[in-house]
Protein backbone atom coordinates (compact mmCIF):
# COMPACT_ATOMS: atom_id res chain seq x y z
CA UNK A 1 0.00 0.00 0.00
CA UNK A 2 1.31 3.49 -0.83
CA UNK A 3 1.12 6.60 1.73
CA UNK A 4 -2.09 8.59 0.84
CA UNK A 5 -4.36 5.84 0.01
CA UNK A 6 -7.46 5.34 2.32
CA UNK A 7 -10.95 4.02 1.09
CA UNK A 8 -10.82 0.67 3.21
CA UNK A 9 -7.46 0.32 2.46
CA UNK A 10 -5.39 -2.62 3.97
CA UNK A 11 -2.15 -1.95 6.11
CA UNK A 12 0.37 -4.68 6.95
CA UNK A 13 2.58 -3.79 9.36
CA UNK A 14 5.57 -6.21 10.32
CA UNK A 15 7.39 -6.12 13.89
CA UNK A 16 9.36 -3.35 14.64
CA UNK A 17 7.59 -0.87 12.00
CA UNK A 18 5.32 1.89 12.13
CA UNK A 19 2.48 3.93 10.38
CA UNK A 20 0.82 7.42 10.81
CA UNK A 21 -2.87 7.81 10.06
CA UNK A 22 -4.63 10.96 9.92
CA UNK A 23 -8.35 11.31 10.33
CA UNK A 24 -9.74 13.93 7.46
CA UNK A 25 -12.69 14.66 9.75
CA UNK A 26 -10.43 15.46 13.08
CA UNK A 27 -7.35 16.06 11.04
CA UNK A 28 -6.28 14.00 13.89
CA UNK A 29 -3.07 11.77 13.18
CA UNK A 30 -2.32 8.85 15.46
CA UNK A 31 0.36 6.45 15.60
CA UNK A 32 -0.07 2.44 14.58
CA UNK A 33 2.98 0.65 15.69
CA UNK A 34 3.69 -3.19 14.22
CA UNK A 35 2.84 -6.33 14.42
CA UNK A 36 -0.86 -6.24 12.75
CA UNK A 37 -2.64 -5.47 10.08
CA UNK A 38 -4.87 -2.29 9.93
CA UNK A 39 -8.07 -1.43 7.88
CA UNK A 40 -8.46 2.46 7.11
CA UNK A 41 -11.98 3.84 7.72
CA UNK A 42 -13.65 5.70 4.73
CA UNK A 43 -12.39 9.18 6.96
CA UNK A 44 -8.57 7.67 7.60
CA UNK A 45 -5.75 8.23 5.39
CA UNK A 46 -2.61 6.49 5.43
CA UNK A 47 0.32 9.28 5.64
CA UNK A 48 3.45 7.94 6.33
CA UNK A 49 4.91 4.02 6.71
CA UNK A 50 5.22 1.53 6.96
CA UNK A 51 8.43 1.98 8.13
CA UNK A 52 11.52 0.41 10.43
CA UNK A 53 11.44 1.91 14.25
CA UNK A 54 14.75 3.82 15.25
CA UNK A 55 17.34 1.51 16.59
CA UNK A 56 19.65 3.08 18.87
CA UNK A 57 22.81 0.39 19.69
CA UNK A 58 24.98 0.75 22.72
CA UNK A 59 27.68 3.59 22.04
CA UNK A 60 25.07 5.33 19.51
CA UNK A 61 22.66 8.64 20.35
CA UNK A 62 20.56 10.01 17.98
CA UNK A 63 18.72 13.86 18.35
CA UNK A 64 15.04 14.01 17.64
CA UNK A 65 13.23 17.30 17.04
CA UNK A 66 10.36 18.24 18.05
CA UNK A 67 10.17 15.55 21.12
CA UNK A 68 6.73 14.36 22.05
CA UNK A 69 5.36 15.56 25.39
CA UNK A 70 5.45 12.86 28.34
CA UNK A 71 3.66 12.93 31.85
CA UNK A 72 4.95 11.51 34.93
CA UNK A 73 3.86 8.36 34.19
CA UNK A 74 5.70 7.88 31.21
CA UNK A 75 3.09 7.79 28.17
CA UNK A 76 2.88 10.89 25.47
CA UNK A 77 0.21 14.01 26.77
CA UNK A 78 -2.63 13.77 24.54
CA UNK A 79 -5.09 17.38 24.13
CA UNK A 80 -8.21 18.08 24.13
CA UNK A 81 -8.43 17.04 20.14
CA UNK A 82 -6.38 13.49 20.71
CA UNK A 83 -3.33 14.71 18.98
CA UNK A 84 0.04 14.19 21.07
CA UNK A 85 1.38 17.72 22.36
CA UNK A 86 5.30 18.41 21.06
CA UNK A 87 8.06 20.72 21.62
CA UNK A 88 7.92 22.55 18.50
CA UNK A 89 11.62 23.39 18.18
CA UNK A 90 13.28 21.93 20.91
CA UNK A 91 15.43 18.88 20.30
CA UNK A 92 16.08 16.08 22.44
CA UNK A 93 18.99 13.22 22.72
CA UNK A 94 18.33 9.69 23.15
CA UNK A 95 20.55 6.81 23.92
CA UNK A 96 20.70 2.97 23.92
CA UNK A 97 17.13 1.63 24.44
CA UNK A 98 14.51 -0.79 22.76
CA UNK A 99 13.58 0.42 19.33
CA UNK A 100 11.31 3.27 19.16
CA UNK A 101 8.74 4.67 17.26
CA UNK A 102 8.15 8.55 15.97
CA UNK A 103 4.87 10.31 17.12
CA UNK A 104 3.94 12.62 14.41
CA UNK A 105 5.64 15.46 14.14
CA UNK A 106 8.52 13.99 15.67
CA UNK A 107 11.66 13.61 13.40
CA UNK A 108 15.03 12.45 13.18
CA UNK A 109 17.95 14.49 12.54
CA UNK A 110 20.83 13.72 10.24
CA UNK A 111 21.48 9.80 11.16
CA UNK A 112 22.39 7.97 14.42
CA UNK A 113 25.99 8.70 15.92
CA UNK A 114 28.76 7.35 17.81
CA UNK A 115 28.99 8.74 20.87
CA UNK A 116 32.14 10.96 21.50
CA UNK A 117 35.24 9.05 23.42
CA UNK A 118 37.89 10.74 25.02
CA UNK A 119 41.21 8.51 25.33
CA UNK A 120 43.46 9.03 28.29
CA UNK A 121 45.14 12.35 28.49
CA UNK A 122 42.34 13.83 26.51
CA UNK A 123 39.84 16.09 26.57
CA UNK A 124 37.01 17.28 24.70
CA UNK A 125 36.76 21.13 25.13
CA UNK A 126 32.81 22.06 25.79
CA UNK A 127 31.10 24.93 25.66
CA UNK A 128 27.18 26.20 27.16
CA UNK A 129 24.67 27.35 24.11
CA UNK A 130 22.05 27.86 27.57
CA UNK A 131 22.05 27.96 30.94
CA UNK A 132 21.30 24.67 32.88
CA UNK A 133 21.97 22.90 35.53
CA UNK A 134 24.01 19.39 35.11
CA UNK A 135 23.95 16.31 36.69
CA UNK A 136 26.06 17.17 39.51
CA UNK A 137 24.19 20.11 39.98
CA UNK A 138 26.46 22.60 38.77
CA UNK A 139 25.17 25.57 37.04
CA UNK A 140 26.55 25.95 33.57
CA UNK A 141 26.16 29.83 31.98
CA UNK A 142 25.71 30.11 28.49
CA UNK A 143 29.21 31.02 26.79
CA UNK A 144 30.87 29.21 29.46
CA UNK A 145 33.57 26.82 28.62
CA UNK A 146 34.95 24.02 30.71
CA UNK A 147 36.35 20.54 29.69
CA UNK A 148 35.55 16.89 29.67
CA UNK A 149 38.83 14.93 30.72
CA UNK A 150 39.54 11.48 29.90
CA UNK A 151 40.32 8.90 32.62
CA UNK A 152 43.64 8.46 34.60
CA UNK A 153 44.95 9.81 37.82
CA UNK A 154 48.93 10.94 37.64
CA UNK A 155 51.14 11.07 40.07
CA UNK A 156 54.76 11.69 40.14
CA UNK A 157 57.60 9.95 42.04
CA UNK A 158 61.32 10.90 42.37
CA UNK A 159 63.74 8.08 42.92
CA UNK A 160 67.57 7.95 43.44
CA UNK A 161 69.39 4.37 43.77
CA UNK A 162 72.00 2.96 42.37
CA UNK A 163 70.82 -0.11 42.27
CA UNK A 164 69.04 -2.15 39.63
CA UNK A 165 64.99 -2.37 39.48
CA UNK A 166 63.69 -6.15 39.91
CA UNK A 167 60.17 -5.53 40.08
CA UNK A 168 57.68 -5.19 37.10
CA UNK A 169 57.57 -1.68 35.81
CA UNK A 170 54.80 -1.85 32.97
CA UNK A 171 52.85 0.08 34.57
CA UNK A 172 55.00 2.92 35.10
CA UNK A 173 56.77 4.91 32.78
CA UNK A 174 60.18 5.29 33.56
CA UNK A 175 63.43 7.54 32.27
CA UNK A 176 67.13 7.73 33.78
CA UNK A 177 68.77 11.01 34.09
CA UNK A 178 72.41 11.03 35.24
CA UNK A 179 73.14 12.89 38.72
CA UNK A 180 76.23 14.91 38.74
CA UNK A 181 75.35 15.87 42.39
CA UNK A 182 75.68 12.18 42.88
CA UNK A 183 78.68 9.47 43.65
CA UNK A 184 79.55 7.77 40.81
CA UNK A 185 76.83 4.51 39.27
CA UNK A 186 74.09 6.95 40.62
CA UNK A 187 70.84 7.87 38.79
CA UNK A 188 67.81 9.76 39.08
CA UNK A 189 65.13 7.76 37.95
CA UNK A 190 62.12 9.75 37.27
CA UNK A 191 59.09 7.75 38.01
CA UNK A 192 55.55 8.39 37.01
CA UNK A 193 52.77 5.73 38.15
CA UNK A 194 49.52 6.33 35.53
CA UNK A 195 46.07 4.55 37.51
CA UNK A 196 43.82 3.83 34.86
CA UNK A 197 40.51 2.94 35.90
CA UNK A 198 39.69 2.74 32.30
CA UNK A 199 41.22 3.31 29.11
CA UNK A 200 38.38 5.72 27.79
CA UNK A 201 35.80 8.04 28.74
CA UNK A 202 32.59 8.30 26.96
CA UNK A 203 30.45 11.27 26.82
CA UNK A 204 27.09 11.97 26.90
CA UNK A 205 25.67 15.22 24.52
CA UNK A 206 23.00 17.14 25.53
CA UNK A 207 21.51 20.08 23.90
CA UNK A 208 22.62 22.77 26.27
CA UNK A 209 26.03 21.84 24.96
CA UNK A 210 27.95 21.79 21.74
CA UNK A 211 31.66 20.58 21.48
CA UNK A 212 34.14 22.79 20.25
CA UNK A 213 36.94 19.81 19.69
CA UNK A 214 39.49 17.84 21.51
CA UNK A 215 42.05 18.74 23.49
CA UNK A 216 45.31 17.19 24.29
CA UNK A 217 47.51 16.89 27.20
CA UNK A 218 51.23 18.38 27.43
CA UNK A 219 54.12 16.31 28.60
CA UNK A 220 56.38 17.88 30.96
CA UNK A 221 59.75 16.60 31.12
CA UNK A 222 62.38 16.84 33.70
CA UNK A 223 64.42 20.46 33.39
CA UNK A 224 61.65 21.88 31.56
CA UNK A 225 58.26 23.71 31.80
CA UNK A 226 55.29 24.95 30.54
CA UNK A 227 54.56 28.80 30.14
CA UNK A 228 50.72 29.08 30.37
CA UNK A 229 48.96 32.54 29.95
CA UNK A 230 44.74 33.45 31.09
CA UNK A 231 43.08 33.92 28.90
CA UNK A 232 40.22 35.48 31.51
CA UNK A 233 39.62 35.42 34.96
CA UNK A 234 40.06 31.83 36.46
CA UNK A 235 41.49 29.20 39.23
CA UNK A 236 44.04 27.37 37.83
CA UNK A 237 44.37 23.45 38.27
CA UNK A 238 46.47 24.22 41.36
CA UNK A 239 43.93 25.86 43.14
CA UNK A 240 45.36 29.68 42.10
CA UNK A 241 43.49 32.47 41.37
CA UNK A 242 45.33 34.08 37.81
CA UNK A 243 43.70 37.31 35.90
CA UNK A 244 42.97 37.74 32.20
CA UNK A 245 46.79 37.62 30.55
CA UNK A 246 48.88 36.52 33.22
CA UNK A 247 51.33 34.16 32.90
CA UNK A 248 52.74 31.46 35.02
CA UNK A 249 55.61 28.45 34.85
CA UNK A 250 54.27 25.05 35.15
CA UNK A 251 57.18 22.53 36.40
CA UNK A 252 56.29 19.85 37.79
CA UNK A 253 57.04 16.40 35.33
CA UNK A 254 54.42 14.47 34.08
CA UNK A 255 50.96 14.95 31.91
CA UNK A 256 49.52 18.67 32.09
CA UNK A 257 46.44 19.18 30.54
CA UNK A 258 45.95 22.89 29.49
CA UNK A 259 42.41 24.48 31.11
CA UNK A 260 39.57 25.86 29.27
CA UNK A 261 40.58 29.37 30.04
CA UNK A 262 44.90 28.77 29.89
CA UNK A 263 46.72 28.52 26.58
CA UNK A 264 50.13 27.47 26.06
CA UNK A 265 52.64 30.29 25.46
CA UNK A 266 55.89 28.26 24.67
CA UNK A 267 57.75 25.44 26.12
CA UNK A 268 60.65 26.17 28.09
CA UNK A 269 64.01 24.40 29.19
CA UNK A 270 66.12 24.73 32.33
CA UNK A 271 68.98 26.62 32.19
CA UNK A 272 72.47 24.26 33.75
CA UNK A 273 75.04 26.37 35.82
CA UNK A 274 78.20 24.90 36.44
CA UNK A 275 81.35 27.13 37.32
CA UNK A 276 82.19 28.14 34.47
CA UNK A 277 78.76 28.87 33.11
CA UNK A 278 76.22 31.89 34.41
CA UNK A 279 73.90 33.99 32.89
CA UNK A 280 72.34 37.48 33.60
CA UNK A 281 68.61 37.75 34.42
CA UNK A 282 67.20 40.83 33.33
CA UNK A 283 63.54 42.27 34.70
CA UNK A 284 61.33 44.00 32.49
CA UNK A 285 59.00 47.08 33.92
Amino acid sequence: MVEGESVNAVVRIAPYEYIHITNLNTHVTQLVLGPRTYVCLKDERLVFGPTQMVTVTRMTYCIIKNPVMWDDSGAPIIDKSGQVKINLGDEEYRFHQDPFALYPGEQLTDTIKDLPVVAANCALRLRAVEEFLDAESVRHVAGEEWLFEGPGAITSTYWRSPFALTSSVSCYHLRYFSNPFCKENSWLIWLVHITFPSCTATYYPRKEVTIVGPEEAQIIEINSALCLKATRDCIDRNGNSRVFGEKWLVRTPGVYLVGAYEVLVETRKAYILTETVRIFISQHV
